[in-house]
């Protein structure tokens, strides 16, 4: 059976969501069409009962007659950093993902943060994430598994962090 269920719009997001029995489809608003990379599943025995967008279109909300509530995030910051021919760019709110050259395929080192961060630098083998007055600094070279190794707090806020071979 195909049935709709609900159905919100975000104009800040420029989406529409539909739910029905087959998830929820994320539909953009300037050219009517499905964007397929956005599809959420629900659990299958769980209807959707509400579903409402945030008024700067960066969350959409659902819940279902189960009981469960889901909160997706629809829209990250674009946060990156480059170092030669190595650029690193946030791939979730804890996550970025450091590519060399324009083969996101290739040497791929992906970096699991301590918290969503503000800022980002990106030096030969170490990447540093930070927010306030705190930095984070990891290592992120190709032939090691990234990992934290250094944490640092500072009197002020830091306003951007660079990085080099030694530093």
């Amino acid at each position: 059976t195909n049935y709709l269920e609900k159905i919100c719009s975000s104009p800040a997001a420029g989406k529409v969501a539909s739910a029905g029995d087959d998830g929820i489809k994320i539909i953009s608003a300037k050219d009517w069409r499905e964007v397929k990379s956005e599809r959420i599943q629900v659990r299958p025995e769980a209807r959707v009962t509400q579903m409402h967008w945030s008024s700067d279109g960066e969350l959409l909300t659902v819940c279902t007659d189960g009981g469960w509530i889901y909160c997706y995030l629809a829209k990250l910051s674009a946060l990156s950093a480059v170092c030669s021919n190595r650029m690193a760019y946030l791939t979730s709110l804890r996550e970025m993902t450091v590519i060399e050259g324009a083969n996101d395929q290739g040497n791929k080192v992906v970096v699991q943060l301590d918290v969503e961060p503000a800022f980002a630098a990106l030096g030969p083998s170490h990447i540093a994430t930070g927010m306030n007055n705190r930095v984070w600094y990891y290592s992120c070279s190709p032939q090691s598994q990234s990992r934290l190794v250094n944490e640092q707090d500072y009197t002020g806020t830091v306003e951007s962090v660079s990085l080099n071979a030694t530093h």
